[in-house]
């Protein structure tokens, strides 16, 4: 009995995980990268969805780079036949404890059918705060 109560306890804290996790998605429409952190390594991994529906009809997502400053730069090529496609994700370190690093993320879309491109810049901070593990959601767009 107490292995099903463990159980149940472990699928209720999943389950209002994934229920926060799917209220910020709906929060923000457009698309979402999310930089996750264990609060003692200075590590940081952001992955997450790019999307080119602002760029209009035929954008698929080809890269997404990220400037994180001292922490670093990357860049993924994304192979998407759609307008929105997840990313692989990026390390980055050293990621300052309390303040985190100012970044800049890029999504490079492309229409197949004429070879044009856009991209547009989306500043937001990779934070790793002292004494949690932290989600943080991103739009890229």
């Amino acid at each position: 009995m107490a292995a099903r109560s463990e159980n149940a306890r472990k699928r209720n804290i999943y389950q209002g995980a994934l229920v926060g996790a799917c209220a910020l998605a709906l929060a923000i429409p457009v698309a979402a990268g999310t930089a996750s952190a264990n609060p003692a390594n200075p590590a940081v991994v952001v992955r997450g969805t790019a999307s080119c529906a602002a760029a209009g009809a035929g954008f698929v997502p080809i890269e997404v780079s990220i400037d994180a400053g001292a922490a670093g730069s990357q860049s993924v090529a994304v192979n998407a036949a759609t307008p929105s496609a997840r990313y692989l994700p990026m390390t980055f370190n050293p990621v300052t404890e309390v303040t985190g690093n100012s970044a800049t993320i890029t999504v490079l879309c492309e229409n197949p059918a004429t070879g044009d491109q856009a991209s547009r810049p989306v500043n937001f901070t990779v934070k790793r705060p002292a004494g949690t593990s932290v989600v943080q959601v991103q739009n890229v767009s």
